[in-house]
């Protein structure tokens, strides 16, 4: 190596040490323009572009590292990393494990080991990998931040809690910590702690989607009522699909069993109890995300998705309110009708942006598609397409919550 080389490289990791990887990126690839073949300078490249997210650029230049040498940690770290954020959980999970055959004293990847099982689903072994980590680096943030992930979900929300505020002790800057210290707080109803969280780690990262949807929720979870759902849709969302079904058809169930004794008002109140907290349960979301909606500031905090699904709940919303006023001047049936098929979808709508976000596009068009039926069924009244926005709507909220 010359020493014009190594005075690019030593530049180059000063400048990925300090948090500046574009500059340092700039060093590196003038350093690999004297020595094209260096390992370990292409390694330091690799980092370069894993902190700017450049994960095909990446993964290029972790496997031209180790061409030139198999056995670089660093490369098989960075492999390992960017393939993990391309969704190749198997393969990014057998390349950190060919490097700990080969240096298992390296806590960096255990580290990696682990968040790669916590992705796939796996707290337990995730949390063996972590531990591992920490034994060799105790005093290392991001596994104590990974730490906390994990054991939150093991349902171990005490520890998770206390070690999350150590990694903050350790390191307060830390985005990560602040945004597991807010999705922590927000599993047990939110408020201000949350909210607190939650805007540090937008402040340190303003452009972290994640965060900034959490700063959402967690401005929505000053609403007593909304942290109780919160709570109640995580318990819920832990179920099998069969007890969700159970849950979510209680309420018709007790109201058909207290049929018998409508005329009494004891049965009238419970039978009114039950449908005000059925209708608060499906309309509190896209309520409070109505409120962030009319807010300058708050509106940029909800992705395009959220938005777009919560004015389509408020279109079925004004179209079901009509419906009913008519029906009650009117009498006529089919207002009922059509009042029932637009609170479905209302419910559906207020509900569809928390899919999976695989599906959320498809959940998007279908919600579209639904609000030009319902107004044609409102205009129309006509029995086949009433039916049809009745059984629509039933097979969204299908869609929305239990598919």
């Amino acid at each position: 190596m010359t020493d014009t080389t190594e005075a690019a490289w030593s530049r180059g990791r000063t400048l990925l040490n300090l948090g500046r990887a574009v500059e340092a990126e700039a060093q590196l690839r003038a350093a690999l323009a004297t020595d094209p073949g260096n390992s370990a300078v292409l390694a330091d490249l690799g980092r370069a572009l894993v902190t700017q997210s450049r994960w095909d650029d990446a993964r290029s230049v972790a496997q031209s590292a180790l061409t030139a040498d198999p056995h670089n940690l660093s490369a098989l770290l960075v492999l390992s990393q960017a393939q993990r954020a391309t969704g190749a959980l198997h393969e990014a999970l057998e390349t950190v494990r060919s490097a700990l055959r080969t240096a298992p004293e390296v806590a960096a990847l255990h580290l990696q080991e682990g968040a790669i099982l916590l992705e796939d689903d796996r707290p337990q072994e995730a949390l063996s990998s972590l531990e591992r980590a920490r034994r060799l680096a105790p005093e290392d943030p991001d596994i104590l931040v990974c730490t906390a992930a994990a054991l939150a979900e093991l349902n171990r929300h005490d520890e998770a809690v206390a070690t999350v505020r150590a990694a903050l002790s350790l390191d307060p800057e830390n985005e990560t910590a602040h945004a597991v210290l807010g999705q922590l707080t927000l599993r047990r109803g939110g408020g201000r702690d949350a909210v607190d969280a939650y805007r540090t780690a937008v402040r340190l990262d303003p452009v972290d989607e994640t965060n900034r949807e959490g700063l959402a929720l967690a401005l929505k979870s000053r609403n007593p009522l909304y942290g109780q759902l919160l709570r109640y849709s995580g318990w819920l969302d832990g179920l099998p699909a069969a007890a969700r079904w159970g849950i979510l058809l209680a309420p018709w169930v007790l109201t058909r069993l207290l049929e018998p004794f409508d005329h009494q008002t004891w049965a009238r109140v419970v039978i009114g109890m039950v449908i005000v907290l059925v209708a608060l349960t499906w309309t509190l979301e896209p309520l409070m995300n109505t409120v962030l909606l009319c807010g300058r500031r708050s509106r940029a905090l909800l992705p395009r998705t959220t938005r777009l699904t919560t004015v389509a709940f408020l279109v079925f919303l004004a179209l079901g309110v009509g419906c009913a006023v008519a029906q009650a001047v009117e009498g006529q049936g089919s207002y009922a009708f059509a009042t029932v098929g637009c609170a479905l979808w209302a419910f559906a709508a207020g509900s569809a942006h928390l899919v999976a976000p695989r599906r959320q596009r498809v959940a998007v068009a279908l919600v579209g598609a639904g609000a030009l039926l319902a107004v044609v069924a409102v205009a129309t009244l006509a029995s086949p397409v009433l039916v049809v926005l009745f059984l629509t709507g039933g097979g969204m909220l299908w869609f929305v919550r239990l598919a």
